[in-house]
């Protein structure tokens, strides 16, 4: 992996407008063209160089900026695009506190980019991970509490020096107040924290990446744009790593891209009744037991506004790719029938909303509508008598609660993927013709 490469591509992605870069030092970030940065360090050049006479042979960048990069008290709420706070957060005594105030100070929909060591390939590998419980402490009591641990940690275990040395070494460093890796962590760890300030503390940010590049992982998080109270919800259930835009998150794993990590076999979406006007999940309910859907069906409806719209997307079930393990439903369009035509007085009473069933999407491969051209095999009868012929299947549902609707047969399209164009399925009637059954079934019958 070209680590410097996947940092570029990083900041060319992210980073626009004007921002801050704090704690520099000799590695400022490589900007994309045409973003402007400003260099904040709580000393200058001249003080760095006595604090870190190992860099003596380095360029060091000049802060346009003086002060405490855990606290940016000179910076104003809302006024920048960005803040970088690349190898710096473990340096922070507070880092909570610190990324509170890097979202402080950053604009609705800005950037906080975080670059964060991963202790087991660096001078830290020694020590132990800092523990959640004891960064909240830092942050709820202030860091004095475990200011001197830290220097004697730092003596034992990186300097190792000897043990009978520890005490007035640490005493040594916690004097002149010298600048370390106050606390540590691997990925796994740092994305505990990062949940924590968003579950727990409610930091109004949505974590957009989160990739270990071997030796670090690159953290970027994005200040929520604050919204009325007129918009409603848009979700993404089961996102994985791969959120539709303008969605909040949801699965059962911690990793980029989710907002809440929820296991629906266990709790309830944690949103207000009629809050979520759409509902989004691609190749997930078909992981899902039934009893649980159908509770995750009935919780749906609960948060959803009158009018709101389902889009879900699985394997077509007579697709080989809806026997893969971990699969335990498969979704035909009589699923979806039974839920909202055949049976939807029914399942209204349960859900507290009746579903109507607007559209059935069928996802063909190219080569599949070829083969079926050259048979001259209808797309409709290869649906309904043929296995592998559509790979996805995709719904788009309508949640009526507010006045009586008719119940509606959908509409039945197909395409090539997802996003191509979309064509009309046209339906071929079925009509029995007697002598024809009473030859066919005369043929079956015959012995062979």
């Amino acid at each position: 992996m070209d680590r410097d490469l996947v940092k570029k591509e990083v900041a060319t992605r992210y980073l626009e407008g004007e921002g801050i870069e704090i704690g520099a030092l000799h590695l400022p970030l490589d900007i994309p063209e045409g973003v402007k940065v400003r260099y904040l360090d709580r000393m200058s050049v001249a003080e760095l160089r006595q604090q870190y006479p190992e860099l003596a042979g380095w360029n060091l960048v000049e802060a346009d900026i003086i002060d405490d990069g855990e606290t940016l008290e000179s910076i104003p709420d809302n006024s920048l695009d960005f803040v970088i706070a690349k190898h710096m957060i473990e340096h922070c005594q507070n880092p909570i506190g610190a990324i509170k105030n890097f979202l402080r100070v950053v604009k609705d929909g800005g950037i906080v980019y975080l670059a964060v060591p991963d202790k087991r390939y660096i001078f830290d590998c020694d020590r132990p991970v800092t523990s959640l419980d004891h960064l909240i402490r830092d942050y709820t009591e202030g860091p004095e509490w475990s200011k001197m641990s830290h220097y004697e940690e730092w003596v034992r275990l990186v300097e190792k020096v000897p043990e009978e040395q520890v005490i007035t070494r640490a005493q040594e460093l916690y004097g002149l107040n010298k600048d370390l890796h106050f606390h540590v962590w691997t990925p796994t760890q740092f994305s505990e924290l990062i949940f924590y300030c968003q579950a727990e503390l409610c930091l109004d940010f949505q974590l957009e990446l989160f990739q270990d590049i071997e030796t670090e992982v690159i953290v970027i998080l994005r200040k929520k744009v604050q919204e009325s109270a007129a918009q409603y919800l848009r979700l993404d259930l089961g996102c994985g790593a791969n959120k539709k835009l303008g969605t909040i998150g949801l699965d059962s794993v911690f990793q980029s891209g989710v907002d809440y990590v929820i296991d629906v076999q266990q709790g309830n979406l944690p949103f207000p009744d009629r809050s979520v006007e759409y509902v989004y999940s691609s190749h997930y309910l078909q992981r899902l037991e039934s009893s649980t859907l159908i509770r995750l069906f009935q919780d749906i409806s609960r948060v959803c506004v009158s009018g709101a719209q389902l889009e879900f997307w699985t394997p077509y079930a007579w697709d080989n790719s809806a026997f893969i393990f971990g699969n335990t439903s498969y979704y035909s369009e009589d699923n979806y029938m039974h839920l909202c035509v055949w049976f939807a007085d029914l399942w209204e009473q349960s859900f507290g909303a009746k579903w109507l069933l607007k559209e059935l999407i069928y996802i063909v491969k190219p080569s599949v509508l070829i083969e079926l051209y050259k048979h001259k095999t209808s797309l409709e009868f290869a649906l309904r008598h043929y296995k592998g012929v559509a790979v996805e299947l995709g719904v788009v549902i309508e949640i009526c609660r507010d006045s009586p609707q008719a119940t509606l047969y959908p509409k039945r399209t197909f395409a090539t993927a997802r996003n191509a164009r979309k064509y009309q399925l046209q339906p071929e009637p079925v009509m029995t013709d007697e002598s024809e059954l009473r030859q066919a079934i005369d043929w079956f019958s015959q012995p062979s």
